[in-house]
């Protein structure tokens, strides 16, 4: 079975950020559509709804 290149690293990225605690929503996102407990469509409204927040704080 092949495997696009990226995907093992997405999922790497985001256990990093797990890990480190870092938010990155659209790292888990993509881990998300990968591992199908989200739709693309599904992970786009979820990114887009988000609530606003400062980048740093």
């Amino acid at each position: 079975r092949e495997v696009a290149e990226g995907v093992p690293t997405a999922r790497a990225a985001a256990a990093l950020a797990r890990k480190n605690q870092v938010e990155m929503p659209i790292t888990f996102a993509v881990e998300a559509i990968l591992d199908q407990r989200l739709s693309p469509r599904e992970a786009v409204t979820a990114l887009m709804t988000r609530s606003l927040k400062e980048e740093l704080e």
